[in-house]
């Protein structure tokens, strides 16, 4: 969220989301402004937010807006405001509908408030859609994306998982106090650190507490029927060097958990995810585990139901040594988790060099022609070769923990999987700067990091430059038709071989990759750059199709084994089998189609027991994906900011609408809507009258800013240069 604001210096000190100074202890949830102030031409504020940036995931249509509270709200960017559309759901007089023609995303700017009854809870619904029979925090479209599924992964939603290597993103404690709460913005808070620079000079990291409200994360699970995995934050070090004590954190996140959600799912836990070896520690994972396992064992002598705990711990790598380093206290977890992804990795199994790959930097250079179908194909083969390297890692996970446990069969299951393809992440086009920057500095020898090595002097600089430069072209071609090659509608069929060959190898839940991220390109080489999510976007996902099609029992497309290449048949049939077999002239269908042709799709659940779930990315006021109906919370802090000397954080107080409602045990609320700060100037102002259309709302007459929002537009556009 954004908003445009004047600089005074001489405004009083900024004033914390929870009170002057600080964290208070009290209840103040910041959600909404309740005042925006206006003084002149250059001096009023608007807070804006934006939703389906960039126009991938904000379907074309009319919508209507409804909201509480008076004041004035305007749109921009993909959004007209249009009159009335006749429909029988919506009556009230004062709801605003706006057309959506997807570009750019939807901008709502809130441009006057009535301080006594300020604007809130704006939600934007589609008129031919369902929201408005529902009270769901989330919107219709959302939860039928993730209709079917048997877990939900929820790791972004905390902010406890790095996107990309599935690494800790915050290695900081936590304090219940501190936590998100429903009624304020979710999500990413990490500009909070701005803040407290301004209030201490230097940032208080023990005050960040980003991600989404427990109570949003047990809502969504209950209303999908969907078993909740968390990714739980460190243990404070007291519940980690004493077995005695319990961390506090863990052990109310446990208990809201255990009285909230349905107690005939299951609930996942994990400390941190994927965390490699050289970050894990058993320790931390130990106290997780105590905390909820003495909160569940409580609820269940209170004779309260509980949900059936799930202990969880997830690597990349280094499974066996993990395994053998938690020796007896192997018997405290249920469940092991692992990386089951394909496409990226080398497709040899028996340790034979040969095999090249994408993510080598001499990939794009041997193979500089190689097309779209073809690197489909060589997909194609990896997953194979990955059933193979995941048939041996869970049949050795089963024999290990029965070892060490006495139990057999222990659930091994995917934390994130699915296709996964890129170029090389720092590979010829990251060594191009570290080359230029060699030819710059001239101080040689020089070491570039990546690929060329060691540089003796200028000369040799300059020619593998020029060297370089025409390599990482080639690189950039190839992620882009890798890009292209997860976009090709062969990934469904590949996709659903996938995860029926992870069920046939006694693979227990299979967490897809997140349900919506968009691919990237990194001219200068990154990481994770050009992996898309289950759902890149609304008119073309394969591989959301896949999951799809496997939950409803579709068919495979792919031949499973050589048995499933059906061989000609001596008497065609007219019109010719799609879906099936062709039997003296006559089409045999399937299982799930029908029809002359076998064209026809009968819905069918999948007859195995499958057990798909999948991850949510995380919730940011910059994503394009459109999850929360009231579509301020989908916000970072509020931040207050200069457009004219470009100071981060100014330190203006911030008037905010204190909504929230505490329940279950005494806690704050630390998210805010974003909030930019900046001059508004004659030009911006300009900008924003060709752009943006104004949607008044009933708003008392003592309460109207003077002179009115148009008149100051106006003088600003007859105002001299």
């Amino acid at each position: 969220m954004v908003t445009y604001r004047f600089n005074d210096p001489s405004t009083p000190p900024y004033r914390t989301a929870c009170g002057e100074g600080g964290i208070d202890g009290t209840s103040n949830c910041p959600t909404y402004p309740s005042k925006l102030y206006y003084k002149n031409a250059g001096e009023y504020d608007q807070a804006v937010a934006f939703i389906g940036r960039y126009g991938n995931n904000t379907p074309a249509g009319n919508y209507v807006v409804l909201y509480d509270g008076e004041g004035e709200i305007q749109f921009g960017g993909d959004a007209t405001v249009i009159g009335r559309v006749p429909n029988d759901k919506y009556s009230d007089p004062r709801d605003i509908y706006i057309n959506v023609k997807p570009s750019f995303g939807v901008e709502i700017r809130i441009a006057r408030t009535n301080e006594s009854n300020p604007i809130s809870n704006i939600r934007i619904l589609p008129l031919d859609g369902e929201d408005f029979l529902s009270t769901s925090s989330f919107r219709h479209a959302f939860l039928e994306a993730l209709r079917g599924l048997k877990v939900i992964r929820f790791g972004f939603w905390q902010e406890t998982v790095r996107t990309g290597d599935d690494g800790p993103t915050n290695s900081n404690p936590r304090q219940w106090k501190h936590r998100a709460l429903p009624e304020g913005p979710q999500g990413h808070q990490q500009w909070r650190k701005a803040r407290d620079d301004v209030l201490t000079g230097a940032a208080d990291k023990s005050v960040v507490d980003p991600g989404v409200a427990i109570e949003l994360m047990v809502e969504l699970a209950n209303t999908l029927h969907a078993s909740p995995w968390f990714c739980m934050p460190p243990p404070s070090p007291e519940s980690v060097s004493n077995i005695d004590f319990i961390d506090d954190y863990n052990a109310k996140f446990a208990a809201l958990v255990g009285t909230s959600l349905d107690p005939s799912l299951k609930v996942y836990v994990e400390w941190s995810s994927g965390t490699g070896y050289s970050n894990w520690d058993k320790t931390k994972s130990l106290a997780v585990f105590r905390a909820w396992k003495r909160t569940f064992d409580d609820l269940k002598a209170a004779n309260l139901s509980a949900p059936q705990l799930m202990r969880v711990v997830s690597t990349t790598r280094f499974v066996y040594e993990i395994m053998d380093h938690y020796g007896s206290d192997m018997q405290l977890v249920d469940a092991i988790g692992v990386s089951a992804r394909f496409g990226m990795e080398t497709t040899d199994v028996v340790n034979d060099p040969s095999g090249n790959w994408f993510q080598d930097p001499g990939f794009p250079l041997a193979h500089p022609n190689i097309t779209v179908d073809e690197i489909v194909d060589i997909i194609r083969e990896n997953s194979l070769h990955a059933e193979q390297k995941l048939n041996t890692l869970i049949q050795r996970i089963k024999a290990v923990y029965q070892i060490k446990t006495g139990r057999a069969n222990v659930p091994v299951l995917s934390y994130r999987g699915g296709p996964w393809v890129n170029a090389a992440s720092y590979g010829h086009r990251a060594a191009v700067n570290n080359i230029q920057s060699c030819v710059t500095r001239d101080v040689f020898p020089c070491t570039v990091t990546y690929v060329y090595g060691v540089l003796d002097g200028p000369l040799i600089a300059t020619t593998t430059l020029v060297t370089a430069r025409a390599n990482a072209a080639l690189e950039q071609q190839l992620e882009v038709k890798l890009i292209e090659a997860a976009r090709h509608p062969r990934m469904t069929g590949i996709y659903m071989d996938f995860l029926e060959r992870w069920r046939r190898i006694g693979g227990d839940v299979f967490v897809t990759s997140e349900l919506y991220k968009p691919a990237g390109i990194c001219p200068t080489g990154g990481k994770d750059c050009a992996n898309n999510g289950v759902m890149e976007s609304l008119s073309d996902s394969p591989k959301f199709r896949a999951i799809k099609n496997y939950i409803n029992g579709v068919p495979l497309i792919e031949p499973f084994t050589s048995a499933d290449l059906l061989p000609e048949e001596d008497i065609p049939c007219a019109p010719a089998c799609v879906h099936g077999t062709c039997w003296e002239g006559k089409c045999e269908c399937w299982r799930g189609f029908a029809g002359e042709d076998c064209t026809e799709v009968v819905a069918r659940p999948n007859q195995c027991s499958h057990d798909i779930g999948m991850n949510l990315g995380g919730i940011n006021d910059w994503a394009t994906e459109w999850t929360l109906v009231d579509i301020f919370k989908s916000s970072r802090d509020w931040i207050p900011q200069d457009f004219t000397s470009y100071t981060w954080a100014t330190g203006i107080s911030i008037d905010v609408r204190d909504a929230c409602a505490v329940n279950f045990i005494p806690t704050l609320c630390l998210s805010s809507v974003c909030f930019f700060m900046f001059t508004l100037s004659c030009s911006l102002a300009s900008f924003l009258t060709s752009q943006l259309q104004p949607c008044q709302v009933p708003l008392p007459a003592s309460r109207l800013p003077s002179p009115p929002l148009s008149a100051v537009l106006v003088g600003c556009l007859s105002a001299p240069p």
